[in-house]
């Protein structure tokens, strides 16, 4: 099992992360080839499109991205895990952001009881 946030892998038996408290993954082996899986350079700037203090909102977007195949951080990312209550806020390369806008109105129109919570910025 592995947090899909911070990757932090854990023994069976464990279901939920210590740091980001959020549910674990299976952790699957990736189904391209290693060539494939190399660093992937953007021409735009990454571009703020989401933001959030609700940690099950962090996992909803970053997997719902993922899943899209949407390049993304957030700034949980840049220190050791991610800490309730801080300001969580998603980036995708500027060519991206249109299918990232997208994406969150759909998550949007699914789940009118947070809607209020919920903050797209986008331009």
């Amino acid at each position: 099992m592995i947090c899909p946030l911070c990757n932090t892998e854990y023994r069976e038996g464990y279901y939920t992360c210590a740091d980001c408290s959020v549910p674990l993954v299976e952790k699957t082996k990736p189904n391209l080839p290693e060539e494939s899986q190399k660093e992937e350079f953007y021409e735009g700037e990454f571009v703020e499109v989401f933001q959030t203090t609700d940690q099950s909102d962090i996992l909803t977007v970053k997997l719902a991205f993922d899943e899209e195949q949407i390049p993304n951080n957030f700034s949980g990312d840049f220190f050791l895990g991610y800490r309730p209550g801080l300001l969580a806020r998603f980036f995708v390369p500027s060519e991206f952001e249109l299918r990232a806008l997208d994406v969150l109105r759909k998550l949007t129109l699914n789940t009118d009881a947070q809607r209020d919570r919920w903050t797209p910025t986008g331009r």
